[in-house]
């Protein structure tokens, strides 16, 4: 069917209209394919011409432009043409405005070269292959300029709105720290028996970690370029256990981690250590680590603890810029790619971003609502109506991108500005989840050796666990094949290195270990969400 809708998907891109007009037009794209499609072209097209190099204009531009015309003029049509009327018209003319006709015919070109090319590869794209379009990571735009701390007024007032928070997601991470409250809920989901694996999975990670506060990918088998992420996981272990960097039996070991992590932070707000193909992957990780200690820091404990703690009034400006540059970094599809602003989004590496910034909502950080119904009509756009979940409408089917892609639309939909903003595609949603609670019964944790995937079985759980209650048996069928499997592949210095494990060649032995215990931590991270 033909849209009649007639928006500035430019402007759009380009974040120069209002926000309100932003919220219309991306629920419009969440239902709408020919202006999905139409919006995917234009981002394309503007991120190849991003790789041209600007074109700086001589003084003598404009004269030379005449003459060349002038040498080339012949007669058209039967009549010539009179040169001294068009000399006179472009000498008139300012520079910027024949500077602007040249770009403007540059354009067109590469336009249809780049269309060319697209219908070469229009499915399987090498993000290798396209390392000249990478855009340089942007710095905060029209945000104003950060101080570097908050003011003591400013945390208190914070401090006082999360600890009296009716957001659910908020309220379980500050619920971790009541020892009853996790019995509780370890009884409710049969997760009782496992607390002795979880410790000792701690304690490995403690002893592993790194004098500068990192835990090292590479010492234990991984590639160091995932160090960054690593330690953020290593740190989400801990605040999964109520535990922050002013309180807690590993309180040292998050406080040196926390410290390192801020140090990794560039100005333009980007958590890495160096520029790599996986920078927003780290950068989500990462973040979500800062924001996990920083809540459970300024949640629960006292005003004097948090006012004269001054690693919490750099964590609230680092998280701030932090998460700012998520913003800056969606793509014009609503996702979030390995790199900032890519032409490739990847729902995976989207799920981070999701989860960090719906986890931000409660620190008043403008631009998050917004950002997050952009990244729901991705979601809508990579997912089929059989409950599978890909990078693109065309790529593939993987069982962990549906269980990513599952999570990340309960963690959307636990925002009821966003869950009642659009009855259509919640009631497809609805209906997609029913699937894949359908698709991830039928495909359980692997039990007999063979190649592993925690990374499946981290996602999966916490979809699983968010079944409705009628549903129960089907969370009782994935908890149980956790439980033996994970308890037959620890080691005796707590680390899990069997089954072998598809990812391990990259994060190693910490990657499986902590891969390993936030799954075993699902009972308590954070409340079921459908």
């Amino acid at each position: 069917m033909q849209c009649n809708k007639d928006y500035d998907l430019v402007s759009y891109l380009n974040n120069e209209i209002s926000d309100v007009e932003k919220v219309e037009i991306s629920t419009h794209l969440e239902t709408c394919q020919q202006c999905a499609k139409e919006l995917k072209n234009i981002s394309q097209t503007i991120s190849s011409l991003r790789g041209v190099p600007e074109i700086e204009v001589s003084d003598d531009f404009t004269a030379r432009i005449i003459s060349s015309i002038c040498v080339n003029t012949e007669k058209q049509g039967g009549g010539l043409i009179k040169k001294e009327s068009l000399i006179n018209y472009l000498r008139l003319s300012p520079p910027w405005a024949i500077s602007t006709a040249v770009h403007l015919l540059l354009f067109a070109i590469l336009t249809f070269i780049f269309v060319q090319q697209s219908y070469k590869h229009p499915v399987s794209v090498n993000l290798k292959d396209h390392v000249s379009l990478i855009i340089k990571e942007p710095s905060l735009s029209e945000t104003g300029v950060l101080s570097p701390y908050m003011s003591d007024s400013d945390i208190k007032m914070l401090a006082d709105k999360i600890k009296l928070s009716d957001d659910r997601i908020v309220r379980g991470v500050l619920e971790r720290a009541d020892k009853d409250k996790r019995a509780e809920l370890l009884e409710e989901y049969g997760g009782k028996e496992i607390t002795g694996l979880i410790s000792r999975g701690l304690k490995h990670l403690a002893q592993t970690q790194e004098e500068n506060g990192s835990w090292s990918a590479s010492k234990y088998g991984g590639r160091d370029e995932h160090s960054v992420a690593l330690t953020g996981l290593a740190v989400l272990c801990f605040t999964a256990e109520g535990e922050s960097h002013l309180s807690g039996d590993f309180r040292e070991n998050i406080n040196k981690a926390v410290r390192y992590i801020l140090s990794l932070q560039q100005e333009s707000g980007l958590v890495n250590s160096h520029l790599t193909e996986i920078s927003m992957y780290n950068h989500a990780i990462a973040t979500y680590a800062l924001l996990e200690d920083y809540l459970l820091a300024i949640g629960l404990s006292s005003q004097d603890e948090t006012e004269n703690d001054k690693l919490i009034k750099e964590l609230s400006c680092a998280i701030t810029r932090a998460v700012l540059f998520i913003i800056e970094a969606q793509s014009a599809d609503g996702g979030w790619g390995y790199i900032a602003r890519s032409p490739y989004p990847d729902n995976i590496v989207t799920t981070w971003q999701i989860q960090v910034l719906r986890l931000s909502c409660s620190l008043d950080i403008t631009g998050i609502e917004q950002t997050l119904y952009r990244a729901r009509s991705f979601l809508n756009s990579v997912t089929t109506d059989g409950g599978f979940v890909g990078s693109r409408p065309d790529a593939g089917d993987a069982l962990t991108g549906m269980a990513s892609g599952m999570n990340a639309y309960l963690w959307l939909n636990s925002l009821p500005s966003i869950r009642d903003s659009n009855d259509i595609i919640k009631k497809r949603w609805d209906e997609i989840i029913t699937r894949q609670v359908a698709i991830l019964e039928q495909n359980l944790p692997l039990l007999e050796s063979g190649e592993a995937d925690l990374y499946y079985w981290f996602w999966g759980a916490q979809a699983m666990l968010s079944t409705p209650d009628d549903d129960k048996e089907r969370w009782n069928k994935w908890n149980a094949r956790i439980k033996e499997t994970l308890a037959r592949g620890i080691s005796e210095d707590g680390s899990w290195q069997t089954p072998p494990d598809r990812w391990r060649v990259y994060g190693g032995e910490l990657y499986t270990t902590t891969m390993a215990l936030l799954t075993l931590q699902v009972y308590y991270r954070y409340p079921p969400l459908r």
